[in-house]
């Protein structure tokens, strides 16, 4: 079978919540996109309100084709507090909520175009 006009993998990429994760695993994201492979990533409703809030994350990653910067919620309020000392409560609300968010996140979003 000929898979010249195969789409390349899809990479989905959920961190964990925190700066250090966010950070190597976003950079990690860059350099598959590099690869070609098609890259989702994937943080917290509230990382992601960071990443645009006080970095230039849309410019950054417009020179990479095939790359997605999506969201999926913690479960927590906006205006939760969420520090190392709450891990345990934020992992608790991500079980919860987060968990299920993601199965149907991975069921619905496939689209023709990427695999």
């Amino acid at each position: 079978m000929d898979d010249q006009g195969a789409l390349p993998p899809h990479v989905l990429i959920f961190p964990l919540p925190f700066q250090g994760p966010v950070n190597s695993t976003l950079k990690l994201a860059e350099l598959l996109s590099l690869s070609g492979l098609h890259i989702t990533f994937l943080p917290t409703d509230f990382i992601h309100t960071r990443l645009l809030r006080h970095t230039n994350i849309n410019s950054r990653l417009e020179t990479y084709p095939g790359f997605r910067l999506e969201s999926i919620s913690d479960g927590l309020p906006e205006d939760h507090p969420r520090s190392s000392d709450l891990f345990m409560e934020m992992l608790d609300s991500m079980r919860a909520v987060t968990k299920p968010l993601l199965k149907e996140y991975i069921l619905t979003s496939r689209r023709p175009d990427v695999p």
